[in-house]
């Protein structure tokens, strides 16, 4: 370490030499009383700092001060001098002095220390510099734009990065343009004040139009701060376009699979619709043949009926699955709930099940309390649900198996337990076997086959009952076990019991009118309506049976909704306008049976709503429902 000492005064300049080789063991002190000292110390290397004299013969401190600044401006300067006043303390500080020490004996043991803080302060300052420095290095290499901005929106300094985001070229050129909406937006001063509160940064997106006209999205991150007592913003900017165009993608993508979702949905509603129109004529055939007394002796005629209505109920329960999951994803579904047995919803489901259980030879052992358990539910729709249940387990169980239902009251719930010994569910299949369209592995010949919808649609209905549906199935153990919970009902059932079912009965003889576009149906209902001791008339479309109902004034009209051209409801609504038809029962025959297709058809001037194939049991009701 090395300093310089100026002074033509012998005794003063020993003076300041020996106080900085005390204070600093070790250091060379150059000693220098006239120019040509001065001239030679200035051709080193510099020195740890300088102490000077104000008032000399040959020059003034102030003179020494700015050679040295020159030469080395980060060299502190202590001037140390007797003859000083604040005059020139004031001059010797602006001109750059880092400090001033007046020769007396009371004062005169301030200079080590004088000279050690302006050496520290030069340090501090070189590691600040150095630190700001490498501050603006990264700040330039980020891509993150960094503004610092008055709260009026007046930018103040920024990184390049925020130059480029921004499409400018220089600090000059932002200055220049108008970037009050994003530095200075409505509303700014509310979000800069909630964060000055916490010392947050307030965050906020915006599309900005560069100066060539480009779009950029923006995350724009602002604090308030202050520097040298004035408030400032301190921000970020960074360039989100990507994400932008990214949530774009993934928001067009999420519609289209809503409107892919919708559109399937569509497409099941229609397939079923299709499917139930060659299905009613088939199963209407097959009852007109069983109500034909002369072949009832017929031992082969009589099988062929079973079978064809066998295997068309098997078909339209297969359509009306797909209806009911279209109706579930939909949302369409309604639920006509009543407090009802437990029991009876499970005998139900087992009555249904009965003849593919007794196909398959299986044993099956029901267990049900012996005191009621009373829910709130849809009977149908907890009858559809406990058969369905029943169904899979006698196809997945192999002939002459076990299949148990047990039905209790459990902590506050109805539990119905579905139980085979069959082969069971495989561990990789168990957490998605509710999930739509999934199957186990089936045998080539498909005999235990089906679409992989039930069990989805199942535990749709039991969740829309409040309830869960859960399946359980061991490596151990065979077979596997469906559990069904349901929130039991406090309420006793009214009238202690479910209505006792009217006998079906053909009724006198009516004028009936059939209307539809597919002549099968037409003449296959004709003629069950003929069997049951009606007089049919057919007609195969709008026009005709407006026309037909003028003519003839039949007590009932069988109408089909799907008709092309002037479809069911306008032709409901024709015949309603016709004050000799008013007392005319409209029948709707349709493939759509939701709660809003059965509302549009009470709107348009139905009396009655029958899904495809309609029962010759619902036809008989209707039919001894009319008054003449």
């Amino acid at each position: 370490m090395r300093f310089l000492v100026l002074d033509d005064s012998p005794d003063d300049r020993l003076v300041a030499a020996r106080l900085l080789r005390q204070a600093h063991p070790g250091a060379e002190v150059d000693e220098v009383s006239d120019p040509a000292g001065f001239e030679r110390a200035l051709g080193r290397d510099g020195y740890a700092a300088v102490v000077t004299d104000y008032l000399m013969r040959w020059t003034d401190g102030v003179r020494v001060l700015r050679r040295v600044k020159a030469l080395w401006p980060d060299c502190p300067v202590v001037l140390f001098t007797g003859s000083g006043n604040e005059e020139v303390a004031v001059e010797a500080m602006k001109a750059g002095a880092d400090d001033y020490v007046i020769k007396s004996p009371r004062t005169v043991g301030r200079l080590p220390l004088a000279v050690t803080l302006a050496m520290e302060r030069v340090s501090a300052r070189r590691r600040i510099e150095a630190l700001e420095g490498h501050l603006l290095d990264l700040t330039e290499a980020l891509d993150v734009g960094v503004f610092r901005a008055t709260p009026g929106g007046d930018l103040l300094t920024c990184n390049g990065a925020f130059l480029r985001i921004l499409g400018l070229e220089s600090p000059g050129e932002a200055r220049s343009v108008d970037l009050s909406g994003l530095l200075s937006p409505p509303g700014r001063a509310d979000a800069m004040r909630e964060a000055a509160d916490g010392r947050a940064m307030a965050r906020r997106e915006k599309e900005i139009v560069r100066p060539d006209g480009g779009r950029v999205w923006v995350l724009i991150s602002e604090r308030v701060g202050d520097d040298a007592g004035r408030p400032v913003v301190d921000g970020l900017v960074e360039d989100i376009s990507g994400r932008k165009q990214l949530e774009r993608g993934l928001t067009a993508q999420a519609e289209e699979l809503r409107e892919a979702d919708r559109r399937k949905d569509e497409f099941l509603a229609m397939l079923a619709h299709e499917l139930r129109n060659p299905l009613s004529p088939i199963q209407s055939a097959a009852q007109i043949l069983q109500l034909i007394p002369a072949l009832h002796s017929d031992e082969h005629v009589r099988y062929a009926c079973e079978v064809i209505e066998r295997q068309t109920r098997a078909l339209a329960r297969l359509v009306d699955d797909l209806l009911d999951v279209s109706r579930v994803s939909r949302g369409k579904i309604v639920l006509h709930p009543e407090f009802i047995d437990l029991g009876l919803a499970v005998a139900r489901a087992v009555e249904t099940a009965r003849p593919l259980v007794e196909a398959r030879r299986h044993e099956l052992k029901l267990q049900l309390p012996s005191e009621p358990v009373r829910v709130s539910a849809d009977l149908t729709r907890l009858t559809q649900v406990l058969s369905n249940l029943l169904n899979n387990a006698a196809k997945f169980t192999p002939e002459g198996g076990r299949i148990s239902v047990e039905a209790v009251r459990e902590a506050g719930q109805a539990v119905v337990r579905v139980k085979d010994n069959g082969i069971g569910i495989a561990p990789d299949l168990l957490p998605r076997v509710f999930d739509l369209f999934t199957q186990g592995e089936v045998s080539i010949d498909r005999n235990q086959g089906g679409l992989g919808i039930g069990l989805t649609l199942a535990k749709r209905l039991v969740e829309l009952h409040g309830g869960t549906l859960t399946a359980e199935s061991h490596a151990d153990e065979p077979g596997s076990t469906f559990t069904v919970r349901l929130p039991a009902a406090l309420r006793p059932t009214p009238g202690g019991g479910p209505p006792a079912e009217a006998r079906p009965s053909a009724g006198a003889r009516l004028d009936i009118l059939v209307v539809d576009d597919n002549r099968d149906a037409a003449d296959v209902a004709a003629l069950v309506l003929r069997t049951l001791g009606h007089s049919p008339r057919t007609v195969y479309d709008g026009p005709s049976a407006v026309a037909a109902v003028r003519e003839s004034h039949p007590a009932v009209v069988f109408l089909d909704i799907g008709l092309p051209g002037m479809d069911g409801y306008e032709v409901a609504r024709a015949i309603r306008a016709d004050r000799d038809a008013r007392d005319t029962v409209l029948v709707a025959l349709t493939g759509y049976g939701s709660e809003e297709d059965r509302s549009k058809s009470r709107e348009a001037g139905f009396d009655y709503h029958l899904m495809k194939p309609a029962e010759v049991e619902d036809i008989i009701r209707i039919l001894r429902s009319v008054k003449l």
